[in-house]
């Protein structure tokens, strides 16, 4: 018995064109899929580069403000070491300790019990004032062997002395290019975020630390999203998160997040519904870290 389709011509030709047309069908939606994904890989791409090279404009701009506080900072601790130069012989001050000196000792209690350098210290910042109001909460020279002077009474602000351990802790950073950044902490009086910077200088056998605290909280990566979503995180270069911008995360995908950076190769990826990338900040040993909403991302490709 012969099947139809081999007895009849127009049969044939009927079943070789339908699958002509078939094979060309699929072949015209294979290369529109091809196209579309290409297209779509190119415009992921484009996106994500525009993300980084935004991430890394912001973090330029934002270091320029620990630049500038370095710089204070080196300014202070010249002046500091002029003003020594020309007065190496302060006459004693025979008050009570609790002025503008905190110090290590809890024994000492007067002026007149600090070495001549600590006494000379607290003159020049009695006579010294900070520039920038708005971003210092206040200057100090740090005399590792007997204590903190400051350009603020002491015992007029609680804030000075609840927050000693941060400044005595600069002592254990590391030097990063001469200067030395504390950790951040939130001062309540001011509601502030805060962070101590500082540089130093040997003198008499031991290194003299003059800096700032400079609030830290009205950052610009805070105040300049690109479009709704978007939100800006500050991390530690070990990829831990500081608590100074506010977070949309939740607590898991922060923890994934920071699993994620941990990596130095992850310069820009997906974490959950986000883009993320990532640029070094110049000063304080940190990382600007911009998340992109996934969706959002979408629609600008």
């Amino acid at each position: 018995m012969k099947l139809p389709w081999k007895s009849s011509l127009v049969t044939r030709l009927t079943i070789l064109l339908g699958l002509t047309m078939a094979a060309l069908w699929l072949l015209t939606e294979s290369a529109a899929v091809f196209s579309y994904y290409s297209y779509y890989s190119q415009a992921r791409s484009r996106i994500l580069f525009y993300y980084q090279t935004y991430t890394e404009m912001r973090a330029q701009l934002e270091s320029e403000r620990f630049i500038f506080a370095q710089n204070d900072a080196l300014r202070l601790l010249n002046s500091w070491r002029e003003h020594l130069s020309q007065t190496p012989h302060p006459h004693p001050i025979d008050q009570e300790l609790s002025g503008r000196f905190w110090a290590f000792d809890d024994s000492v209690t007067k002026l007149s019990q600090l070495t001549p350098l600590a006494i000379n210290t607290i003159q020049f910042l009695v006579g010294h004032t900070i520039g920038n109001q708005v971003l210092y909460r206040n200057s100090f020279i740090i005399i590792p062997n007997e204590g903190i002077a400051f350009d603020t009474l002491a015992s007029n602000h609680p804030y000075v002395i609840s927050h000693i351990d941060e400044l005595r802790d600069l002592l254990k950073q590391p030097s990063s290019n001469g200067y030395y950044w504390g950790k951040p902490y939130y001062d309540q009086s001011s509601n502030n975020w805060c962070i101590p910077v500082a540089t130093a200088t040997a003198f008499n056998g031991q290194l003299i630390y003059a800096g700032y605290t400079m609030h830290i909280n009205q950052l610009v990566a805070e105040n300049y999203p690109i479009f709704p979503g978007n939100f800006s995180l500050l991390f530690s270069r070990d990829g831990k998160l500081l608590p100074i911008l506010p977070s949309s995360l939740t607590t898991e995908e922060e923890a994934n997040l920071e699993k994620q950076l941990a990596s130095p190769d992850a310069i820009n990826f997906n974490s959950g519904n986000y883009y993320v990338t990532r640029a070094p900040l110049k000063s304080p040993p940190w990382e600007l870290v911009n998340l992109y909403p996934y969706l959002s991302s979408i629609r600008l490709s």
